[in-house]
């Protein structure tokens, strides 16, 4: 993936984890991204997270653990939170 550094005001700034935007939508600020965790990403310090949107997540490749669940999310898991639930932080210990 040919993307970024997290560094979007979340307290993110991280080599191990890109994104990449797809598409914008310039009126609401909605937004399809990919986000990569490479193998050894941790948010920890940034710790949980919540926002007043909805959002869809899907796991291509690989683990990502979200501690606010005390989940492992695998390819091929999908999740939707709605508005206000919090999530993360996220460790990727596997690409």
């Amino acid at each position: 993936m040919d993307g970024h550094s997290a560094r979007d005001g979340d307290g993110e700034n991280n080599s191990t984890i890109e994104r990449i935007t797809l598409a914008m939508d310039e009126t609401t600020g909605d937004d399809t991204r990919l986000t990569r965790f490479h193998a050894g990403a941790d948010t920890t310090a940034a710790g949980p997270k919540c926002h007043d949107y909805p959002e869809a997540v899907y796991i291509i490749s690989g683990q990502l653990y979200d501690a606010a669940f005390d989940q492992w999310l695998e390819a091929g898991h999908d999740a939707s939170r709605p508005p206000g639930e919090i999530y993360g932080p996220f460790r990727a210990e596997e690409a």
